[in-house]
């Protein structure tokens, strides 16, 4: 069986089957803890997806690999940028990208996460008490 880190273009199209078995794997147990492949399984989705007779390469991150899109393309964007050579988790790279996109405190009336230390000390403090 071809590991999922085995390029669907060195592995027989007879094989593709098999591929797509263990990168399904891979996003349920290894994606988690490290996700440096995201970029080659988003890369070959489509050639993976035509071979399974899917429609598309995004039908086969969302409905094969359980995969949600918002999250792969803010995934993806840490990964191009930082180009880590060691395990990251999912969860970090994920939310490291947002807090770079939208700012650490955003919220619904301030979507672009802009404050000022006024407002973060007293949201401290409502959240910890005064006299810190």
């Amino acid at each position: 069986m071809p590991g999922p880190e085995e390029s669907a273009h060195k592995v027989d199209r007879s094989r593709w089957q098999l591929l797509a078995m263990a990168r399904r794997r891979w996003a349920e147990i290894d994606l988690p803890f490290d996700c440096r492949l995201l970029r080659t399984v988003v890369d070959e989705a489509p050639m993976l997806a035509e071979g399974l007779g899917m429609e598309s390469g995004d039908k086969f991150l969302t409905d094969y690999l359980s995969l949600d899109l918002d999250l792969v393309g803010r995934v993806l964007g840490w990964l191009e940028q930082e180009q880590p050579t060691e395990a990251v988790p999912l969860a970090v790279a994920a939310a490291t990208r947002a807090l770079n996109l939208i700012g650490p405190f955003a919220e619904p009336g301030n979507p672009h996460g802009n404050c000022d230390i006024v407002t973060v000390r007293s949201q401290g403090e409502a959240a910890y008490g005064a006299g810190g």
